[in-house]
């Protein structure tokens, strides 16, 4: 695989996230659950939307 900086830019911040954590899985929820509750209006949703279509 090729060097590409973009995708070592996410596993770098990746890997400090989880050495922030002290590898443990349940600081790493927690740690995503508080970013999901401070920034729940960037956060997509797959919610059904209805459109109406005018017929031309």
């Amino acid at each position: 695989m090729k060097d590409d900086p973009t995708l070592q830019e996410i596993w770098d911040a990746r890997r400090k996230i989880w050495e922030d954590c002290d590898g443990n899985s349940e600081k790493l929820l927690e740690y995503y659950r508080q970013l999901q509750k401070e920034h729940s209006h960037k956060i997509v949703r797959f919610e059904q939307v209805q459109y109406e279509v005018e017929e031309a």
